[in-house]
């Protein structure tokens, strides 16, 4: 069934044919590796060529990333991101964690906290939550909590879509992306909305994978087709499949707080470019309202 309707939205996707990889703006100075690393016992995430701005509440001088590394994890438990300044020999150490921006003269430290799925009260940041998304090496933000910010812009490409940041439903904390349809369901005619995540420091002809969690932020059963999620990826589709939990499709095996039922997915690919664009599209195709409930997404090397 669900290879049938691909071919049959094939027309509609050619239509849409993927937006070209850009180059990201960032470049990795020379004393940068982007990696999950541990430092003081703390799990944290190394981001090359990012900043993260605002939220600083002193510096300090450090004659590497390493040692203002180990300065924000000795901070008292109060520094949870530090920017290092190679040209400056400068680590600004910061009490939050904000959206990432390129910036070719910073690097970035952040410390996370493993999220445990736990029913936690709504607008909590503790036990769990956070106000941003869980920080990914690989990616510049790599969520959909309050750090999401869309590549391509609000609704680009989109047909009688919206979206909203849920809270306390979602699969890994309290926080989600929730797009639904806005304009009315006429059976074929298909709807649909597009959005993006920058990628960055990938080797070319490394092997990656991805992880990709959705869902519905409810575990009603639908009798409607299931929306359509696909991930493409420099130019080629990587992944796609229909919303768990429909009429024809499978129940959703992934249980999350507030209700949210979902499933995961972890595609392989080989990089092509070394930055670029990872874009998400999500196809409604007949009378059906489901939401579709996005959450983190995260790169990794094989």
């Amino acid at each position: 069934m669900h290879r049938v309707l691909f071919l049959l939205l094939n027309s509609t996707i050619a239509a849409l044919a993927a937006p070209a990889a850009t180059s990201a703006t960032s470049a990795n100075p020379a004393d940068c590796t982007a990696a999950y690393v541990t430092v003081n016992g703390k799990h944290a995430a190394v981001q090359c060529g990012v900043d993260h701005p605002g939220g600083d509440y002193k510096s300090a001088s450090a004659s590497s990333l390493q040692a203002c590394e180990t300065i924000c994890a000795t901070d008292s438990g109060q520094c949870l991101t530090a920017q290092y300044a190679p040209a400056r020999k400068t680590c600004y150490l910061k009490d939050g964690v904000h959206a990432g921006v390129h910036k070719t003269t910073t690097n970035s430290i952040i410390f996370y906290t493993r999220f445990t799925p736990v029913p936690i009260p709504p607008n909590d940041t503790s036990k769990g939550c956070a106000s941003a998304a869980p920080p990914n090496p690989w990616l510049l933000n790599g969520g959909f909590e309050n750090g999401f910010q869309d590549t391509e812009g609000p609704g680009y490409g989109s047909t009688g879509s919206g979206a909203v940041i849920l809270n306390n439903v979602a699969f890994e904390g309290c926080k989600s992306y929730s797009i639904y349809p806005t304009t009315a369901a006429v059976s074929g005619n298909t709807r649909y909305t597009s959005f993006g995540i920058d990628y960055f420091g990938l080797s070319v002809g490394g092997q990656y994978n991805f992880t990709l969690t959705f869902g519905r932020p409810t575990p009603n059963i639908t009798n409607y087709t299931a929306p359509l999620v696909q991930a493409i990826m420099q130019n080629g589709i990587y992944y796609w499949d229909h919303l768990c939990g429909a009429k024809d499709t499978p129940p959703c095996t992934v249980v999350g707080t507030g209700g949210a039922r979902g499933q995961t997915t972890v595609p392989q690919f080989t990089a092509q470019t070394t930055s670029g664009i990872l874009y998400f599209r999500i196809y409604w195709t007949d009378v059906g309202n489901d939401t579709v409930l996005l959450d983190d997404v995260r790169i990794q090397p094989m």
